[in-house]
């Protein structure tokens, strides 16, 4: 190809004729601003370099945490958080503490809600002397309201943390008749944690610490250890506690439950431990993002980030599963195995156990994922085994079922069932099954770390270093 004449350019020709007319000085001068120009130039491109090969070798792994709601998926991000970073997860106990307030008195508004629904209904109790019902009746009514000042901190605490109106609970008093046990919920990146701190916890060293702060009379806290007799009293009471077998109901079964820890959640010194703070629930409505990076390295000492998506589990939200397929590199699914006596929320007929079975078929037996890992947690091992010791029988609600009602032969059961489903589209499907109990934190902690040596292992097949 013939070589372009400098007198064809205009440009090139008026540039030319401007440096011939440079002196000495500044044609030094320019010469050092090319230089200069052309070194920038290169520095830019080997950062445009080093930044892409840094986004390849520490590019987060994706993982998808699926699960109908309560299922586990919160504690569980609770135990990557600690797993990952201790310190950071610690930091938050000032504000952990509050939930910690709110579980307790949700349960403590259910339990008035159960005994107001038995009193209007005018049942008996065969158990219990007629003279001794109208006495402990008597000492209900006494109770609640004494206990009354909680809602003064329930509805503060709700509306201090931004929530919107609908998470406030649906009455403004301690309920004299039935009423629907509400929970509270919160939304992704609504700075709900940062609200909290910043209106609850102004004392610097309530903020580290996590304890009350004896300084401020607004704090929660101490509304909270003034009503402790009482609400201890509640729990304890025989008649509240026959009221709780005639129904056949197990508060105690459920999220953030902290009526077993009266004593030491309303002392004055009171501060969340990891597994108080594992324990509580407050329920998160919407897509939530999390980003960790893990205490761990690979073979080739790289830092490891993982990505987790929570995208809700209730059925309105299940849609929004699918645009998460694509991109994902591991599949956590939680199925919380002691639901098999319960139903869903959203819609009463169908059984728990069978919508997280059915959950499971749709994924496992879809394409998209057919090279996806998947974790599968059968969770609350705990409480499952709880259940069956109170002789709640696994056949009557999953007739299927037709061996011993303890504990081994129920989970092995299970445990077969999901292992078939999540095989029968795909059968070289890569699947791990963990028995867990999500509170757990030691046990949790033992068992993400082998989840984070999955992770490690799909960083290397990204990178084609495994095959």
């Amino acid at each position: 190809m013939p070589s372009a004449d400098i007198d064809d350019d205009p440009l090139s020709r008026a540039l030319a004729e401007e440096r011939a007319r440079d002196s000495p000085q500044e044609r030094k001068e320019r010469l050092e601003r090319e230089a200069k120009a052309r070194f920038q130039s290169q520095q830019i491109d080997e950062q445009i370099d080093e930044d892409r090969e840094k986004a390849k070798r520490d590019s987060a792994i994706e993982i998808l945490l699926l699960g109908q709601s309560e299922s586990g998926k919160s504690t569980t991000l609770k135990q990557f958080q600690i797993l990952a970073d201790q310190d950071a997860f610690r930091s938050q106990r000032g504000v952990w503490r509050y939930i910690v307030y709110l579980n307790l008195i949700r349960s403590v508004r259910k339990l008035l809600t159960i005994v107001s629904q038995w009193r209007e209904s005018g049942q008996d109790i065969p158990d219990l002397d007629e003279a001794f019902l109208a006495a402990q009746d008597n000492r209900f009514l006494q109770i609640q309201l004494r206990l009354s000042p909680l809602l003064q901190i329930e509805r503060g605490l709700v509306k201090s943390m931004g929530l919107p109106d609908d998470s406030l609970p649906g009455s403004p008093s301690f309920p004299s008749s039935p009423i629907q046990d509400q929970e509270y919920f919160v939304r992704p990146n609504t700075g709900w944690m940062s609200n909290l701190l910043g209106r609850w916890s102004g004392n610097r060293v309530t903020q580290i610490h996590g304890s009350i702060d004896p300084d401020d009379p607004d704090d929660p806290g101490h509304i909270v250890a003034a009503c402790g007799v009482d609400i201890m009293e509640l729990w304890n009471s025989p008649f509240v506690q026959a009221v709780l077998q005639q129904g056949s109901l197990r508060i105690e079964d459920e999220g953030g439950f902290f009526l077993n820890d009266i004593e030491r959640v309303t002392s004055p010194d009171f501060v969340p431990s990891d597994s108080d703070i594992v324990r509580c629930r407050l329920k998160t409505i919407g897509i939530s993002k999390h980003e960790f990076v893990l205490n761990r390295v690979d073979p080739l000492a790289r830092t490891t980030h993982i990505r987790i998506y929570d995208v809700g589990g209730a059925r309105s939200q299940r849609a929004t599963w699918a645009p998460y397929f694509d991109s994902v590199k591991i599949l956590l699914f939680l199925a919380p195995i002691s639901a098999f006596d319960q139903y869903l929320e959203e819609d009463p007929r169908v059984n728990r156990i069978k919508d997280s079975l059915e959950l499971w078929k749709s994924l496992t037996s879809n394409s998209i994922l057919k090279d996806v890992p998947i974790v599968l947690f059968l969770n609350k091992c705990d409480l499952l085994r709880a259940k069956l010791d109170s002789n709640v029988f696994l056949n009557k609600h999953i007739t299927s079922y037709n061996g011993p009602n303890d504990f081994q032969n129920v989970a092995e059961y299970l445990l077969k069932r999901f292992e078939k489903i999540g095989r029968n589209t795909f059968p070289s499907r890569d699947i791990h099954v963990h028995f867990t109990t999500a509170t757990d934190t030691s046990s949790t902690c033992s068992i993400l770390a082998r989840v984070s040596d999955l992770v490690i292992r799909e960083q290397l097949r990204d990178m084609r270093l495994l095959s």
